[in-house]
């Protein structure tokens, strides 16, 4: 009798953004997944995200830009759709669970330990805001 092993590798997606008018979704998650569909999630590009840190939100825009948080401070961005990420220095090493931005520009991550980030630069800088700890 002869036994076959399968190598199968489950990828856990923590955040799916929806952008471009619905047809391009992006999706990330453990040890640095990113994965791309332009055609509203019937078929999957998977992207290198530059990162094996777990990824745990993600934002995009119509515009093409999207941002990403993650574990140990780990925030990328990307501006051309998709294709290429870039790693963003967040100043702190605390898990990031949270991204939103209100334009290309201006946005928070938030994360472990009360941490609220703030840019106005689109995130090339980022600025810790202080807030009260929760009890």
């Amino acid at each position: 009798m002869k036994t076959t092993f399968l190598a199968v590798a489950i990828v856990v997606f923590s955040g799916v953004v929806s952008t471009a008018g619905g047809a391009t979704i992006v999706a990330v998650g453990d040890n640095g997944h990113i994965s791309r569909s332009t055609d509203n999630g019937s078929s999957w590009t998977t992207i290198n995200s530059g990162t094996t840190k777990s990824l745990l939100d993600v934002q995009c825009h119509a515009d093409g830009n999207c941002w990403v948080a993650g574990v140990d401070g780990t925030i990328l961005r990307r501006t051309d759709s998709g294709v290429t990420w870039s790693t963003l220095n967040s100043g702190v090493v605390v898990n990031l669970s949270a991204v939103e931005f209100v334009d290309s520009q201006t946005g928070w991550i938030v994360g472990q330990d009360a941490v609220v980030l703030h840019t106005t630069d689109g995130g090339t800088t980022w600025q810790r805001q202080l807030t009260p700890m929760m009890p």
